[in-house]
């Protein structure tokens, strides 16, 4: 689309412009709103919902949306008259919510550079007089996110029309930036999956999409890591920018942290590991009898490393968000409980939807179908008694892929828990084993990527290479544990890793569940790697 402006930003606002304006404003409003950036919302992924597949999200934009309404903003002003930073929100629909969506503009007369940088992430094209130029997503504008740590440096406080905006350095902010140079250079945004991410210099900014209500989980622990407990493995915080509303609730719109210099994350790592090691099997390479020794090195690393970290979260504090408490028999029964519960929805999810699996992972399914009792019957003998043991915070989507490697050992990254739970299920305590539980899985989803990916191997001939992939999930399981048990009980996580056993099973099953619920409604072919996982828990 195209919307002719009549006065820059103030266009947009009929109270702001002359009265003979006003019915051009007024207009070009709801073509901001009611077209162009809920067009702009039903083709970003970060605007589903959990449970929501994308192609949900394409029936959405092939129909537009209605109800994306301006919900607030900083009105363009001194340094920021470039951009309106802005807060739209859809009511009713699949994609309900607030979302911070920070426009710019610019005309190619005056500079053209900008306005071509900004062109892949135009959302319309805009004329004033004889003017020409693009309204853009501003998380791509260099200019505009620079902008954002000069404002976190000097906590500035913007007003906008029905809150303020409160930008925040931390107390490492300072060492962080170091010796950054005035004009930072800033690397375009890389591919996005709930935030907007791009370095700046030695800096990582991460714009927040949708907006959750409560304090973010990334923000909290990523300050008490970097302020209080100065865990040395993980990406520290320099700073944050929060809206506050009129009514006193807030929420994370940025992220500002150190760039850190690494080899890749765990995921990536894991993966080529393996590949390489089926292609020199089936070019007819003898393995040698350590073939996994330093990625196993590695595992006991990482290992130890989720253990620290744990520690860290676990040490006596002040602060009641991150005082450890010992886990209690009505913890135990809620764990079952919840996990029950998400069984039997599974299971009949499952069963609806069976039909559409691909062949392996149907006959898998029938397998679990089959041991719905056994299943069940697993969860209820689930332990009753408490253990000698702590709930705390916890990283709470905790993977390969939230894994940096450097230099043969590994930063911790991303806080903010489970995208599909709500602000206060993410802050609340849990076991650390449930980060334990979502590592594991994360090694059975690394073997199936390997096989998908080695170019050598057919879809036919998967099979018979499979055998030696479980031998190295097996191997990579049994140094994980053994490293992170030495680790965690030295640090009083629990007294004895026979008497947490069998409530990492509990969280192994309900993240199984989880992944399952999400695979049956987004990639049907990744259900056989969760219903693998649960076919096994249920024998």
């Amino acid at each position: 689309p195209v919307m002719v402006l009549v006065q820059g930003w103030s266009s947009f606002f009929p109270e702001r412009v002359a009265p003979w304006r006003q019915a051009l404003a007024s207009g070009l409003r709801a073509q901001l709103e009611g077209r162009v950036v809920s067009g702009f919302l039903a083709a970003r992924r970060w605007a589903a919902p959990a449970g929501v597949a994308l192609a949900g999200l394409a029936a959405a934009r092939a129909a537009g949306l209605s109800g994306a309404t301006l919900a607030d903003c900083v009105m363009p002003q001194g340094d920021l008259d470039r951009w309106l930073l802005a807060v739209f929100e859809v009511a009713g629909g699949a994609l309900s919510g607030q979302y911070f969506v920070p426009l710019a503009i610019a005309f190619e007369d005056g500079e053209e550079a900008r306005w071509r940088k900004l062109q892949p992430a135009a959302l319309a094209r805009v004329r004033q007089q004889a003017a020409v130029g693009v309204l853009a997503d501003a998380g791509a504008d260099e200019d505009f996110c620079r902008s954002l740590i000069e404002a976190i440096a000097a906590s500035q406080v913007w007003p906008t029309r029905h809150g303020e905006l409160r930008c925040q350095p931390t107390s490492a902010f300072a060492a962080l930036r170091g010796m950054q140079a005035a004009d930072p250079v800033v690397a375009p945004p890389g591919a996005q999956g709930g935030n907007t991410t791009v370095r700046v210099g030695e800096l990582f900014l991460k714009i927040c999409r949708k907006l959750h209500p409560g304090i973010n989980p990334g923000v909290e622990i990523g300050r008490y890591l970097t302020e209080v407990a100065h865990f040395p493995n993980c990406v520290p915080l320099a700073g944050f920018i929060e809206y506050r509303r009129g009514d006193g609730a807030t929420c994370t719109l940025a992220l500002l942290q150190a760039f850190v210099t690494n080899q890749g994350d765990g995921w990536d790592y894991t993966v080529n590991h393996l590949v390489r090691f089926l292609e020199e099997r089936v070019t007819g390479g003898t393995a040698p009898v350590d073939a996994h020794g330093l990625h196993l090195a590695l595992m006991r690393t990482l290992a130890t490393r989720t253990a620290q970290l744990h520690g860290a979260l676990a040490a006596a504090s002040s602060d009641p968000a991150f005082a450890p408490e010992p886990i209690s028999a009505e913890d135990l029964g809620a764990w079952r409980r919840a996990t029950h519960a998400a069984a039997t929805a599974t299971l009949q999810m499952l069963a609806e939807r069976a039909a559409a699996l691909p062949p392996a992972a149907a006959a898998e399914a029938v397998t679990l179908l089959t041991q719905r009792a056994a299943l069940l019957r697993s969860i209820g003998t689930a332990p009753r008694t408490a253990p000698s043991a702590v709930k705390t915070r916890c990283h709470g989507d905790y993977h390969l892929g939230q894994v940096l490697l450097k230099r043969n050992d590994f930063i911790i990254t991303d806080f903010e828990g489970a995208p599909d739970r709500s602000v206060a299920e993410r802050r609340g305590k849990h076991s650390p084993l449930t980060d334990v539980a979502c590592m594991l899985r994360s090694f059975a989803y690394a073997r199936q990527m390997a096989l998908q990916q080695c170019s050598l191997i057919s879809a036919h001939e998967r099979g018979k290479w499979e055998p030696q992939l479980e031998e190295w999930e097996q191997q990579a399981r049994r140094v994980f544990l053994a490293s992170y048990d030495e680790s965690a009980c030295a640090s009083g996580l629990y007294a004895s890793f026979e008497e947490m056993a069998p409530l990492l099973r509990l969280f192994e099953l309900d993240t199984a569940l989880a992944d399952l619920r999400h695979e049956l409604v987004n990639r049907v072919e990744w259900a056989e790697v969760p219903l693998r996982r649960l076919a096994a828990l249920a024998r």
